[in-house]
């Protein structure tokens, strides 16, 4: 039993492959409609649930879309969309959540000529507008809330919806591992840096001023792991 749900996957695997390579060869793009059912079943050699299967996996992904009176067409997959769920801190290990703070800094200090290039006065009252509301807050939770609101608002303004999805995938992750270590505090209190300072560098600063606070801004969480 176990040796024939291997060779099903497997089988599976090679349609999977097929269709895709099918995509390429015949410069499918966007928009454009995969060939029916019947017709993979008939060019493929391999049963309907075979060829099924082998499409839910590719319209998982986002690679295929089921369109009425269209039947199947080719989309744009969103890359990030199927690690929502999974991508959870009890899943993964020290080294791999060190990896992703790695991660974050490298985006959000490899992010700062975005950000001066296509700042603009309403983002900006934005900003302060949040920077404002952090300096009263009284909960724990709220103060959460206005932290991810605040990266969440510079990873817009960034305009590169890439970032923009990461960000979305990675913001609640990083909350939930303060949660479970504490929040960091910088070991000189004198060189913290804190949203007003970035926000302060981002209207007046230069790019390089701007790089240097956010690095610093998220230098203490790195103690996290030691």
């Amino acid at each position: 039993m176990l040796q024939q749900a291997v060779k099903k996957t497997n089988l599976v695997d090679q349609v999977q492959d097929q269709i895709i390579e099918h995509i390429k060869l015949n410069r499918l793009s966007i928009g454009d409609n995969l060939p029916k059912e019947i017709e993979l079943q008939e060019v493929l050699g391999v049963s309907r649930t075979i060829i099924r299967e082998a499409l839910s996996r590719l319209k998982m992904v986002g690679l295929l879309e089921s369109k009425k009176k269209r039947g199947l067409v080719i989309t744009e997959p969103k890359l990030l969309t199927n690690y929502q769920n999974v991508f959870q801190a009890e899943f993964l290990r020290e080294r791999t959540l060190k990896d992703l703070f790695e991660l974050r800094l490298i985006m959000e200090v490899g992010m700062t000529d975005l950000l001066f290039r296509r700042k603009t006065p309403v983002i900006l009252k934005e900003l302060e507008s949040l920077v404002s509301m952090e300096k009263k807050v009284k909960t724990e939770k709220k103060r959460v809330e206005l932290d991810m609101q605040f990266h969440t608002t510079l990873y817009r303004l960034s305009g590169n919806t890439m970032l923009e999805d990461f960000q979305k995938l990675l913001s609640p992750f990083f909350h939930a591992i303060e949660k479970k270590y504490g929040k960091p505090e910088h070991q000189d209190p004198s060189k913290q840096v804190t949203h007003t300072d970035i926000l302060n560098e981002l209207s007046h600063g230069t790019p390089t001023s701007l790089r240097n606070a956010i690095q610093q801004h998220l230098s203490p969480y790195f103690s996290i792991f030691g």
